[in-house]
């Protein structure tokens, strides 16, 4: 696992445990499993973005110092 997207789903690594790029990736790169549920596989090293768009509502923060 990378990490999370902005709208909580869980982003993991372009390959799976067999060195093949998921399959039945939707428009967004993502697919749900049994496991990990819905959840999103980056792109190709060297490209300007990491998934398509977001499934979920994305949330906000502010911050004040």
């Amino acid at each position: 696992m990378i990490g999370y997207a902005m709208d909580g789903y869980g982003m993991f690594e372009l390959l799976d445990e067999a060195g093949k790029e998921p399959y039945k990736l939707d428009d967004l790169r993502g697919h749900y499993d049994h496991v990990r549920g819905y959840h999103y596989h980056v792109g190709t090293a060297g490209g300007n973005k990491f998934i398509n768009g977001f499934r979920g509502k994305t949330g906000g923060f502010s911050a004040s110092f």
